[in-house]
């Protein structure tokens, strides 16, 4: 079973040129958020930890942007633990990030929802595929093909679907 990746994103400077110790602070805050999407069963990343890769290396700003982004755009959910604060940078992340479609998450307690649902399922997909795989082994009813249904037989299964083509979808709302 897989765990959702969950890019972190938040303050690192609040739109000002600040000293070490407040980015620092910025980036614990990004942690303490990291550490609740583990406890949610998620695996985070956060960006602003590449400021101790700049301390080594220097590079400018949109290069350690096009990092982040890059990464982030590879995350299934996105965490804006700060969705009050606003900088330049954490702008043009939440433009870019937006465009994408990335699901973005404003509170912890949607944010867990989610992570709850997606491991839910996940779990009972693993247990599926693992049950129906021993079931194969040892039951030879499970080693054969699919047969086709006869057009009386896919008549009377799409009867019994409880989603319909023609219904609506559910409206998802990320918060």
């Amino acid at each position: 079973m897989t765990k959702p990746l969950v890019g972190i994103i938040g303050p690192l400077t609040d739109g000002g040129e600040h000293g070490v110790l407040h980015r620092l602070d910025n980036a614990r805050r990004a942690m303490e958020a990291a550490e609740q999407v583990v406890a949610a069963g998620g695996i985070p990343y956060i960006p602003h930890l590449n400021m101790y890769y700049h301390y080594a290396f220097p590079h400018d700003e949109p290069f350690w942007r096009e990092c982040a982004l890059a990464v982030l755009k590879k995350c299934g959910l996105i965490y804006d633990y700060a969705p009050d604060v606003d900088s330049v940078g954490l702008t043009a992340e939440r433009k870019a990030l937006n465009d994408e479609g990335l699901p973005m998450y404003t509170t912890l307690t949607s944010l867990r929802t989610h992570l709850e649902i997606y491991n839910e399922l996940q779990t009972r997909d693993y247990l599926l595929t693992a049950h129906t795989s021993e079931a194969s082994l040892a039951c030879p009813a499970f080693q054969h093909e699919a047969t086709p249904l006869s057009p009386v037989e896919e008549s009377s299964h799409q009867s019994r679907q409880l989603y319909h083509s023609d219904s609506p979808e559910p409206e998802e709302r990320h918060q």
